[in-house]
């Protein structure tokens, strides 16, 4: 109901946000989202414990970077959706990966 109210003065927006919430292409897009977003959440999740270590950021990036979803052809997806995030993904590597981090990561 606070979200029907929010649109209360504006039944034009109300029924836009409707139209696209109806339709299935909308949920097939929402689910391709999810799917990109996933391993990095999860990757994210894993960093954020109060256990990680040196050794676990790197095994994390490796991960990301070789994940089948980043890689691999996804119908309906543009490929530059996938190498964009890949991309961000190798910017994130590069920044971290020094010869600083690389010895700790051997001492880990």
């Amino acid at each position: 109901m606070k979200f029907l109210r929010c649109f209360g003065r504006r039944p034009g927006k109300l029924n836009e946000a409707r139209a696209i919430v109806e339709q299935k292409e909308f949920w097939k897009r929402l689910k391709l989202v999810q799917m990109l977003l996933e391993p990095i959440v999860e990757a994210i999740a894993m960093l954020e414990q109060d256990t990680c270590c040196i050794s676990l950021v790197y095994w994390q990036f490796s991960q990301l970077r070789r994940t089948a979803v980043y890689n691999a052809h996804i119908p309906n997806l543009p490929r530059g959706v996938q190498t964009s995030i890949l991309a961000s993904i190798n910017g994130k590597w590069d920044f971290l990966h020094t010869d600083t981090m690389g010895v700790s990561f051997l001492l880990d």
